[in-house]
């Protein structure tokens, strides 16, 4: 006890604050109160900075506890993480690609889902797609229309990233329009940015919460983790629905 008063009496803090005004950060440094905090907080987007930081798995840290019972606990969570990565569940999820223009595009950002035409529906003219992009329309046809192409969109259940394109021009110049309607969400691409693709992206949207009822063939023993359970299930069930 007398040493740790000792250390106590004697002890030495650095203390650094990075980004923000630098007026609010001074009073943080000498009397790191709340109140200094909350205003140096305020200031931070002037002269933002990014700081290093690590990340762990959870099962990690949890046999670093102090406390036994997590400690012992950490394997039965790395077994069960494991597990659902290299289970992955399928999920489609139905997209509307609504259009007031000659020529628009979806397309996908994330290399984990694909794009899946409905089973047994005729393919409008003037539609093509693969797997990462769907493009209706002809550029610079100056044939406009208001369109609907519906499909699907088939993932791990995460949510998705995408972008929006389309032409300038709709029903009078410049008024060129695309949307996206998912989940009961509804994307908006009603701007002219390039005044040639008009692109704009779309992050983190919801995909349903009910999975597909498919059931997966024994995978390859070289195959049966991570990334590449997931690609080789996934391929699995774009061919059984191609077929």
């Amino acid at each position: 006890m007398s040493q740790y008063k000792d250390y106590l009496l004697h002890k030495q803090k650095l203390k650094s604050v990075f980004g923000g005004d630098s007026n609010a950060a001074q009073p943080l440094v000498i009397k790191p109160t709340y109140a200094n905090f909350e205003n140096w907080v305020k200031m931070t987007q002037q002269n933002p900075s990014l700081l290093s930081f690590v990340m762990d798995e959870l099962w990690s840290l949890m046999k670093n506890s102090a406390k036994e019972e997590i400690a012992d606990f950490a394997p039965t969570i790395e077994k069960v993480f494991n597990w659902i990565v290299d289970n992955p569940k399928i999920y489609k999820t139905k997209v509307m690609l609504s259009i007031k223009s000659d020529w628009a595009e979806f397309g996908l950002l994330t290399p984990s889902a694909a794009i899946c035409w409905p089973d047994g529906e005729p393919l409008p003219k003037l539609t093509q797609l693969d797997q990462m992009k769907l493009i209706w329309g002809k550029e610079r046809s100056h044939d406009y229309h208001r369109m609907t192409v519906k499909f699907e969109v088939v993932n791990d259940g995460y949510p998705i990233d995408f972008y929006i394109s389309h032409s300038s021009n709709g029903p009078a110049p410049g008024e060129g329009k695309a949307f996206i309607n998912m989940e009961l969400e509804k994307y908006k691409n009603e701007g002219i940015t390039d005044n040639v693709y008009n692109t704009e992206w779309f992050y983190c949207a919801h995909v349903t919460a009910t999975p597909e009822n498919f059931k997966a063939k024994r995978r390859r023993a070289s195959l049966n983790s991570g990334i590449c359970a997931w690609d080789e299930i996934l391929g699995q069930y774009l061919h059984q629905a191609a077929a």
